[in-house]
């Protein structure tokens, strides 16, 4: 099968790098977040060729043949790249409306684009590839992971309708970056507490447990609220019927209680792991590489990380973000024989740092 030809990502970012996106008719949001990302697009061109070169090169992806899906697809920049490699369909599923409406604008402005739009989610997708009798071949998520409210069911959902399908993910939540956690958990606190111009969601939880539930004391609404954190309205509204015993996950993810997305939950390569193996799958998680397309000190520091990151120690500690690959549970079973190699020497590390993980959860808990 034959690899991406690196000429396609220097046509992509030309092609976008040529439409003016201030005069299209999409939301400031879009227009804020296009103006931000585009002077960086031939690094983000870079991911998009990494994750689709190194799908071809496992899986045999024929992309005459083979729908994808672009999964909380945002501005739509990577399905337009999907269909510059020829891919023979794809898909683009967001949950934001405006979101969906920019993409579709852009195709237009553009010229291509993904041939199906949805707004929604996995459960919008299953439907509509029931309904057309399609089956995906390969669903790429590129920072959208580490925002889904509840991820087992999420995962759970996909992998039991598409037994074929491939999932590749990125997420820049590296749980053993201090850097990056350290600036996550701030943007965390923020979003939990508020600021001047924003209400915190436990502010907004707790206005909904004194509205719903007038009976509580000020003592339990305030407990309520703090134990419900990273929890959703209808969620909070079960526990709090059946009377739940409910602590959050741990001491700084939170989210948005009326959407339930998640302020970019930060897990480590073992929970993803672990969720993987729950639906037959394996989570194979590997480090992204800094931006060399830099220039000056920039450019030199980043290519010093990515040698530095070929040493396992640093490969975990400072990389930028994480590749998340899980195999279909079929293909995962065809081809794990072949990887008996990988888990005798990696096995035992990852239980290792399970068991000692849930060691520390339930001494948090006795305490």
């Amino acid at each position: 099968m034959d690899i991406i030809p690196k000429e396609l990502t220097t046509d992509f970012v030309d092609m976008l790098q040529k439409i003016h996106f201030d005069t299209l008719p999409i939301s400031d949001y879009n227009k804020k977040y296009i103006r931000r990302i585009l002077p960086k697009m031939d690094y983000y061109a870079d991911i998009y060729f990494k994750i689709v070169e190194r799908y071809i090169e496992e899986e045999k992806l024929f992309p005459a043949k083979d729908t994808v899906v672009d999964y909380g697809g945002g501005h739509g920049f990577l399905s337009i790249f999907l269909k510059i490699r020829g891919i023979s369909r794809v898909i683009y599923v967001d949950k934001n409306p405006e979101s969906v409406a920019a993409a579709s604008t852009i195709k237009d402005a553009v010229g291509l684009g993904a041939d199906v739009f949805l707004c929604g989610e996995e459960e919008e997708l299953i439907d509509w590839c029931r309904a057309n009798g399609v089956k995906p071949s390969l669903l790429i998520g590129l920072d959208v992971i580490e925002h889904i409210y509840d991820l087992e069911k999420y995962l759970g959902n996909l992998f039991t309708e598409f037994t074929e399908m491939y999932h590749c993910y990125t997420t820049a939540s590296v749980e053993k970056n201090i850097f990056k956690t350290r600036k996550l958990k701030k943007q965390m606190y923020l979003d939990e507490y508020g600021t001047a111009t924003k209400q915190g969601y436990f502010d907004m939880r707790k206005q909904f447990i004194m509205k719903e539930y007038p009976s509580l004391s000020d003592q339990e609404v305030n407990l309520w609220a703090a134990d419900t954190r990273g929890m959703n309205y209808h969620d909070i509204s079960k526990a709090l019927e059946l009377g739940m015993d409910v602590k959050p996950m741990d001491d700084y993810n939170t989210c948005d209680p009326e959407t339930g997305n998640w302020t970019e939950r930060i897990l480590s390569d073992i929970d993803y792991i672990v969720l993987a193996l729950k639906f037959g799958s394996m989570a194979m998680c590997s480090s992204g590489h800094y931006n060399e397309h830099n220039k000056g000190i920039k450019k030199i520091v980043a290519k010093m990380l990515n040698m530095l990151m070929e040493k396992k120690y640093f490969n975990i500690h400072i990389r930028p973000f994480t590749y998340i690959q899980m195999p279909s549970p079929a293909s995962w079973r065809r081809t794990k024989e072949n990887l008996k190699i990988f888990f005798k020497e990696e096995y035992d590390e990852i239980m290792s740092e399970k068991t000692e993980k849930d060691k520390n959860n339930n001494n948090d808990d006795n305490d």
